[in-house]
């Protein structure tokens, strides 16, 4: 999995909403985790010159129309306890990690979940940065996420992301503001010119294109390249300058983004299903609309916390199915980490449930990775259990998954990017309550 996102901006949107506004960020963490050196860079000021914080330093920073003042408190364990003089008012805390010092990471996670035991904290959104990805050995953000146990944290909004504060990424990509009616390539829009941002954790990545100027790289677009379909669900895309066009319109933002391919990056949604049943076996009918109640396996993101349907990319070569089966077993059986003999007789246990499915839908994905130049699209497939087959098996989250688990489906569900759409369709063909 993996998410393009705006960081702190993005989380604040997700709760408020309109611009104009002047926040209070409290900017927390462990003595080294890097906070100045990630204050200076939202400010855009020099990081050559950064020593460690001894009390406090304050940064007003404009951006994207907020006015972000930042509190950036020392980390030494002699300074943390006076870390609660400064909670009052806080609209978002922003946590830092050292993603490479693996011997303090509980340390860091038993002051986190201080945190957010505070009343005075209570209920803030909260943006935890896994720092130091360049170091050869930082963990994965989702990595960080499952250790310190971040699916415990349901009392609000809360994303983890992965950055390096010494070159800024994952820190700092503002999306141009768009209308609308801004979005679609047809509307004329003069002042148009969104950043331009590739993330570096795809840089000579043997899974991902080359950058759109690199005289060896010559994709065969709206075709099959190789082992790479660079086919759209969507039908004929434009190359312009050497890049596609998402053909859906603007989003802000040149580039890939952390997407791995140009154009589109193809991935597969098994939706598995089951219907909810009482402790005697019958059947659950919801009381409003009179049907039957269905459930669906879901897997919490080790990225933001939202609840999702387990599901990836597909493998260069891969055919959907096997996509399907893989990620179902990876993320929501945590298949990766069973030795071979015990991963054959779940293969073919899956491939029994897998053997017939409803596909019911392909194509785009308003996902918040896209960007003009590389876009998500899927494959969806419901695979409905009505014999019980999957209820002898455990449930275990894996891979980028912290939490996984059986969900009643209501229309109230929220969901990461456009799954809650994907549920929906599932839910008419079962004829199922919504």
């Amino acid at each position: 999995m993996g998410r393009f996102t705006q960081g702190l901006l993005s989380l604040f949107r997700k709760l408020r909403g309109s611009q104009g506004k002047e926040l209070r960020i409290l900017l927390l963490g462990l003595d080294n985790a890097g906070k100045t050196t990630i204050l200076k860079k939202l400010a855009l000021e020099d990081i050559t010159q950064v020593t460690p914080t001894q009390g406090f330093n304050i940064k007003s920073v404009q951006s994207d129309g907020f006015k972000l003042n930042v509190w950036d408190i020392g980390g030494q364990k002699k300074i943390r306890p006076y870390w609660r003089n400064y909670f009052e008012n806080t609209d978002v805390l922003i946590y830092v990690i050292d993603s490479s010092d693996t011997d303090r990471l509980e340390e860091s996670g038993e002051e986190l979940f201080e945190l957010i035991n505070e009343e005075k904290l209570k209920e803030v959104p909260l943006l935890i940065y896994a720092n130091k990805q360049d170091l050869s050995k930082a963990l994965k953000a989702s990595i960080i996420a499952q250790g310190l146990g971040l699916h415990r944290i349901t009392d609000r909004v809360w994303q983890i992301q992965a950055c390096c504060a010494v070159n800024g990424d994952g820190i700092k990509v503002q999306r141009f503001h768009l209308e609308p009616d801004q979005i679609s390539w047809e509307n004329p829009l003069k002042d148009y010119n969104p950043p331009d941002y590739t993330s570096e954790s795809l840089f000579n990545k043997p899974w991902a294109d080359k950058d759109s100027g690199d005289k060896s790289f010559a994709p065969r677009w709206n075709e099959k390249d190789g082992n790479v379909d660079r086919r759209s669900f969507i039908g004929y895309y434009q190359v312009v300058s050497g890049r596609p066009l998402n053909p859906i319109g603007r989003t802000g933002i040149q580039g890939r983004g952390v997407l791995g391919k140009w154009g589109p990056n193809h991935a597969a949604d098994p939706v598995v299903t089951r219907w909810a049943c009482t402790d005697g076996g019958d059947i659950k009918m919801d009381e409003t609309t009179r049907k039957r109640i269905l459930q669906f396996v879901a897997i919490q993101r080790g990225d933001t916390g939202e609840w999702a349907l387990p599901g990836g990319m597909v493998d260069p070569g891969e055919v959907v199915s096997e996509t399907l089966k893989r990620e179902f077993m990876e993320e929501a059986l945590n298949s990766l980490m069973l030795a071979e003999s015990d991963k054959d007789d779940l293969k073919k246990k899956i491939e029994l449930l897998f053997k017939h499915g409803d596909e019911v839908y392909r194509g785009y994905v308003d996902d918040p990775r896209n960007t003009d130049n590389s876009w998500m699209e899927t494959v969806a497939v419901n695979f409905h259990d009505d014999n019980g087959d999957l209820t002898l098996l455990e449930l275990k989250a894996g891979d980028d998954a912290i939490n996984v688990r059986w969900v009643d489906i209501n229309r109230d569900l929220k969901l990461y990017a456009s799954h809650s759409s994907i549920i929906e369709k599932v839910v008419k063909l079962r004829d199922a309550s919504w």
